[in-house]
Parts: structure tokens; sequence; C-alpha cells
């Protein structure tokens, strides 16, 4: 268009998708597909990932085009009459019903481009959707998926041998050269040229997605295998990232973990029956997985990083329900740990199942017959913060929730101090923990069982003979091996108090973890599916959701068959209009505000500080502690602003009362607004690298907070 990306106006835009939709017909034509064969689904700017995103009934607005639909005449009906989630699944729909495709081809959700992944979401919620509609009478055409951007390694074997494999014979490779070079308007760029070069120089992979439950089942285990032998290479032997939780129901956005796409289902045998296959893979491999989160959140709304939920489930639906995947697990012989959640079960108990002895030591260990390790989440979250100030446990709390932690059961409990206080920390834990023994809170004959499963689960894992070194250990190592910590880049701290496990947040420093330690380390990684990885660590596993969905079909279950077997828990905090206005505040009142709100910033300052010093992997991610949170979809901004639902208990516990706090979210909303107004008109802010365009953004934005009036 020969002007600057800052310089483009919406109409720039427009006049660029009509020529694009130009360019894709001319395309199709030079593979010989008729034009009655093509049916354009517009979707914005910001791609589907973001559309996948909303609630079904919000409306997304371009920002560069300022327009909420699509303004092109070949553009399926109901994009024209607005971006909507729901719209465009209806689209889907409407085609599939009435084109009624035998084969359905998508791009590869493995390949992690975003758009790519929420493609498939989109199509497999479609299908999910017409198969409820017609009470399973639907027919669902076969679906394949083909490969784009998978980096370094093709992952078409992984998910099935059988691959449709096509060669790229003369004819096709001079069809495809003849397609590709009407993308005028893309090929001026010398990235996109050589994109094109190299799709004509590779193969393409098609691969089908089994569509029998056992088939599916062995393309399940085949993709968590290869994910566990790259684990295995990279010094990992445990993985925290097996997710048993059954969803209340698979269609709410509202609870936490379906909108994050990491439940399989509401069907508590479905999950049972690939979280067995997945435990297998990870052990036939021997990479021990971690079951979590005992007794289930498949109902939560909250995120236990930010608040305290409760479970207002009966203790029938629990045992029926949530425990199936455990019961079946337990039943089959099964090598793998459980790490427990930080939920408060009204009907089992009124502490959360981490601190819960009821939950761990009797239906878990008594009833249900575990004999594995109990690993608790990590105490540092706010849900234990919030029940610890409910308690009235003194700060810091992080001691005596270990010490209330283990005497529950837990085998190790996590915590992930700050580098900086990591001495601190775990020196408040021992000493809180051998308090606890003298005063007989804990039991020493409890204590040395703990540590005595540890240590023959160890001698199982590294086949050495470590049970004997029981009868030698101090108090302080005993404590110690029943820890799990956060490391990021110095293993100085692990080895230093020889800490039983550690999150190795990069393999690099594995090897001299394991060469030092007198007593091996369990290296815990975490990898859920989908996106979640660590540094250096990239296994090819679809979405827990996507993987559910796909099973779903394949066992030609009806969606969400237990909708109203949950009783959700009580609804989300909305936001009010707040009662008193800001400026009639005092003086001293408003700069407390003020300080707090510019404070807030200050954590994801840090965070891109450590990023520009380059001081190894970064500091943990400042998602948790004020209404900022990262945004790596807007790479203009990098931060986006919470709903007031979804603002950390931490954060609101700022201010004296909810109105204050209503008062103080609503000026920083405001100011967040104007900020991101002008960051938007400024532009790119020229050259210098991501991580120092951040700090300049967000140190803009704590002067904006600190000269409110």
């Amino acid at each position: 268009m020969g002007k600057a990306a800052s310089e483009l106006e919406a109409e720039d835009y427009l006049a660029l998708g009509r020529a694009r939709q130009q360019e894709a017909a001319r395309a199709s034509a030079k593979l010989g597909l008729p034009p009655n064969d093509l049916i354009f689904l517009s979707y914005p700017d910001n791609g589907l990932a973001s559309l996948w995103l909303q609630n079904a009934g919000e409306r997304y607005e371009s920002e560069y085009t300022g327009e909420d639909r699509s303004v092109y005449a070949l553009t399926y009906s109901r994009a024209i009459k607005g971006y909507t989630r729901a719209n465009l699944i209806r689209d889907i729909k409407d085609i599939i019903k009435e084109l009624k495709p035998r084969d359905v081809y998508a791009p590869s959700p493995l390949d992690r481009h975003k758009d790519h992944v929420a493609c498939a979401d989109f199509l497999n919620k479609a299908l999910d959707e017409l198969r409820s509609d017609q009470k399973n009478k639907f027919i669902p055409p076969q679906v394949f998926y083909y490969s784009i951007h998978l980096p370094g390694r093709q992952a078409g074997p992984a998910l099935n041998p059988d691959l449709s494999l096509t060669q790229g014979s003369h004819s096709v490779k001079t069809a495809k050269s003849q397609a590709i070079q009407e993308y005028h308007s893309q090929l001026s760029s010398p990235t996109v040229k050589r994109i094109a070069a190299r799709s004509l120089e590779n193969k393409e992979y098609f691969y089908r997605v089994p569509d029998s439950p056992g088939a599916y089942l062995g393309s399940v285990y085949r993709q968590w295998a290869d994910a566990a032998g790259e684990m295995k290479r990279r010094g990992y032997n445990l993985n925290m990232g097996v997710i048993a939780d059954v969803a209340g129901d698979i269609n709410d956005q509202r609870i936490d973990l379906v909108r994050k796409q990491k439940i399989f289902s509401d069907d508590s045998t479905e999950v049972s029956r690939l979280v067995n296959r997945i435990a297998q893979a990870l052990d036939d491999f021997g990479v021990i997985p971690v079951v979590k989160h005992f007794p289930g959140l498949g109902s939560v709304y909250r995120d236990t990083h930010k608040w305290l939920p409760k479970v207002n489930s009966s203790r029938r639906d629990i045992y029926n329900k949530d425990l199936l995947p455990y019961k079946d697990l337990i039943r089959s012989g099964r090598h793998f740990m459980v790490m427990t959640s930080h939920a408060v079960y009204p009907c089992l108990d009124d502490k959360p199942a981490s601190l819960s002895y009821k939950i761990q030591s009797v239906i878990l260990r008594k009833e249900l017959g575990f004999q594995g390790l109990i690993i608790s989440d990590e105490l540092g979250m706010q849900a234990l913060g919030e029940y610890a100030i409910q308690r009235g446990i003194p700060a810091p709390h992080i001691g005596e929730l270990a010490v209330l932690s283990f005497a529950a059961g837990t085998d190790m409990a996590i915590i992930y101090p700050e580098p900086e206080r990591a001495d601190e920390i775990i020196l408040s834990v021992i000493l809180a923990v051998k308090q606890a023994v003298k005063e007989g809170r804990l039991s020493r004959k409890a204590l040395d069982e703990s540590v005595s499963r540890i240590l023959k689960e160890k001698e199982g894992v590294f086949d050495k003979d470590l049970e004997g070194l029981l009868n030698v250990m101090t108090i302080d190592e005993k404590i110690c091996q029943k820890l799990i910590i956060d490391i990021y880049a110095d293993p100085a701290i692990a080895l230093k108090y020889a800490i039983g496990g550690i999150h190795a947040r990069d393999h690099k420093i594995i090897p001299e973890i394991q060469s030092k330690a007198q007593i091996p380390v369990f290296i815990f990684g975490q990898y859920e599916g989908g996106g979640i990885i660590e540094a250096g660590l990239i296994p090819y596993v679809e979405t827990g959701y996507l993987i559910g969905r796909e099973f779903a079909r394949a066992v030609k279950s009806r969606v969400s068959r237990n909708r109203d077997n949950y009783k959700q828990e009580e609804a989300v905090d909305q936001l009010q209009e707040p009662v008193f206005d800001f400026s009639r505040l005092g003086e001293e009142e408003r700069a407390k505000i003020i300080n707090i709100l510019a404070a807030s910033v200050d954590g994801h300052i840090r965070f891109y500080e450590h990023l520009r010093d380059k001081k190894g992997f970064p500091l943990p991610n400042p998602e948790h502690l004020s209404p900022v949170s990262m945004d790596n979809e807007n790479h203009l901004l990098g931060v986006k602003f919470r709903d007031f639902s979804g603002v950390p208990v931490k954060w609101l516990r700022n201010f004296p009362d909810r109105n204050t706090a209503v008062c103080a979210y609503w000026v920083f909303k405001k100011t967040f607004e104007e900020w991101a107004k002008e960051e938007k008109a400024r532009g790119n802010d020229g050259g210098g690298s991501w991580d120092e365009k951040m700090l300049s953004r967000l140190n803009r934005f704590k002067v904006m907070l600190l000269e409110i009036k």
C-alpha cells in the first residue's frame, strides 16, 4: 500500500481485505476449484482466536475498521450481521447442514498458531451442537487436519500412523505455484515469500481424526507418549499436568478450567478413559503422571491463584462424578501421584482440600485406597492466603500452611518463593514444622512415614537404595525432602537445602542439580497440553477441550448430558457503579488509593526489567497481583485490564471495604483506557527490544496514575 503501519486507516484495511478475498478466489481457480465450492467466512483483524474467547452474546469490533461486521459481499450470512462467537458457530453449522460434506479439512491445532487452534475449536463446537440439536442422529463428516506451522518436526505421525501424505506431483506443484502467485498483496513480504517457497518444497501432511473410541485413545496415547519422551530426554521425571477434573458443563465458559480449555468433558466416564490412557503413556515412557485437582475443580468459576472458591456440590455428586477418574486409576494399578486443590467442599469439610485430613487421609487414602504420593498445589496461591486471613493465621502464612497441609496427609508441598526471599521462606517452613512436631500438632511418626514414601518412590525412579537414609537424616533434611520449589535459573537454593523436588522452568539447570544432589531430586515439569510449555520443552499435544470434543464425537455421546447434575458455586462478583465519587474523598484517602494503583503496575515493570537485563528465565508472571494482566494476543499494548469478577482477592484486600475497592477499580480502569488510547496513537515507539518498549509503556502508565488528581 506504500504506507507505514502507523499511517494505515480503516479504509486501507477494508481495501486490503477485499483484495485478499479476490486473490483467494483467483488462487482457487488455479487449483481447479469451481466458484460454487468456495465459502468465505470472514473474521476480524485480530483473528479467530480473539473471537473464540468471547462470550456468546458479545460483539467484536475491529480496532482497525471500527466495524462489528463484515464488509465483504462474499462473506457468509451471519458474519455480515455482526462478529460474535455464536454467529460464526451458526454459520459453520448451516454450511454443514446444507452441503452435507463427507470430509472437512482444517489447520492442525498442533501447529500452535492461535488462529489455527481456534479454527479447530470452532469446527468441533459446531459439530458438537449439531449432534446435540439432532439428538445423536447427526452423522458427522470425517475431519482431517493438515500441518502448516509445525516447528522443527512434523507432528502428524504422533497423531496417526496411517497418514495420507500428498507427495507433491509435478502437476500439483505447478497448480500450487500458480495459485500462490495470485497473492500479490502478501508476496511483497520476504518472509511470506520464503514460507511460500517452503510450502512448495515440503510434503503436505493430512491426518485423519480417528472416529472410533479405540482408535482415538490410541492417538491420545501416541501424543502423550511423544510428549513424555521429550520430557524424559530433557531430564524431567514427573509431569504435573494430567487434569482429571470433570466439568459441570463443558459449554459453560464461566468455569475457570473450561474457559482455559483444560478440561476434557462433563462426562466422568469419558474423562476417566482419557486420563487413564494419558497416565499410561506418561508412565510407560518414564515420566510419573501427577493427576489433579483432587477432588475436583470442574464446577469452579474462580481461579485459585486469585480466589478461595467454594464447591457447593452434593457429597453424592462428588463421589459419583468427580472421584470416578481417581477410582478407575487406582483400580487399574497405574503408577501416579495426586495433587489436591485449594477449593473448599462444604459437604466434605470446612477446610480447603489441600489442608483437609478428611479429604486426603480419609477419602483418598482410606476409602479409595490410594497408596502413592499426595502433593499439594502451590501453598502461596491467594486461595490459601485468603483462608489464612479468614482463620486469623498471622502473616507470613506459608510456614503454618505447610504444617496444616502435612498434618492433613500431604507428602510434598509446592512453594514458589521469589528468588530473593527463597532462604527466608524455606527457613520459615522448617521452623514452623519443627515447632509443630515439638508441640505435638504434627506427629513425628507421620512425618517419617511420609518421608519414607518419598524415598521409596525415588528408589524406583533412580534405581538407588535410599530408604535406609531415613534413619540418619536430621529433621531439617526430612522437612526439605517434603518440599517442591520453583527454580528458574540458579539451582543453588535447591542444593543448599537438599530440597526433595523442583519445578524446573528451564531444563538446562537439571544436570547440575542431579550431579550435585546428595539425594536424587524429583524434577517436575508442567505440561497440560495446548500452549502450556516449559522453556525449551515443546511437546505436541492438543488442548484438553479439543481432545474431549473429538473423543465425544468418536463415542457419539450427547454433549453436556450432565448439565443439571451440578449445583454451581455462588455467582461471580459483578461490578456495580461506585457508591461515592473519587473526587469527593479526602486528599489523604485519594493519595493512598493512587499509591496502591501505581504499585499495581510495579510487578509488570519488574518482570520486564528482568527480561531486559537477561537474568535467566524471568520472575513469575505478575498475572495474579492486580487488575492488569498480560495480553499476548495484543502486541501493541502487551497488557489488558480484567473484568471486576477476575480481579485477584489480594488486590481487593488493599482497600478497607468493598465500596472503596470498587471506586479504586473504576479510577484504575478509566486511567488504563486513557493510557491505552494514547499508546495506540503513539504507535510502535521506533527501535528497541520488545522488553524495552514494554518498560517504557508501563512506566508511562505508572506516571499517569501518579498524576491523578
